[in-house]
């Protein structure tokens, strides 16, 4: 599903500038209802299917391509670059990339903590590690002293105020 998002959203391809801001793009929203599609069907048939855990990641891996293509699309409609494959490489979609990332895994805290569910919590450190590692290797390799200072304290902040606030819920006994 995420290769059919990559290839038919035109990351494969050339896509223009359009003169207007698209607020409803069909083939995100259609995207979107398959997400929940698949997010319900699993919810629904988990106990018949008895693959928990691999179908959620995936679905989740799904979610992520899907905010990380809406991201390009969007960079791409205000005119910040071409959507091309080349956008892969360009620094504005890659620190993009970090914060969207960043504020999903905030908002993943934030739902573990009402949940009480430490899956949920574990999967938000891991999308923050993966950030993380993502500023070290990539955004390091492309960027001035100033945009990296600016990246390190924002990611710095964003952990300090996420180890502060978001502990790890405890099971239920």
């Amino acid at each position: 599903m995420a290769i059919w998002i990559l290839v038919w959203s035109g990351v494969l391809f050339f896509y223009t500038t359009s003169a207007y801001v698209v607020l409803f793009n069909p083939l995100d929203v259609i995207a979107m209802a398959t997400l929940l599609a698949l997010y319900a069907f699993a919810k629904r048939n988990v106990a018949y299917l008895g693959v928990q855990e691999p179908l959620f990641i995936l679905l989740d891996l799904y979610a992520l391509v899907f905010i990380s293509v809406v991201l390009a699309r969007t960079l791409q409609s205000f005119g910040v670059m071409g959507y091309d494959a080349r956008i892969l490489s360009h620094l504005g979609y890659q620190m993009g990339l970090s914060i969207v990332w960043s504020l999903v895994a905030f908002g993943l805290m934030i739902l573990s903590q009402r949940l009480q569910n430490s899956g949920v919590w574990i999967v938000s450190m891991s999308l923050i590690g993966i950030t993380v590692l993502k500023l070290l290797f990539v955004d390091m390799a492309n960027s001035a002293t100033i945009e990296r200072i600016v990246s390190f304290v924002g990611a710095g902040v964003l952990i300090l105020a996420i180890g502060y606030f978001f502990k790890m819920p405890q099971k239920p006994n």
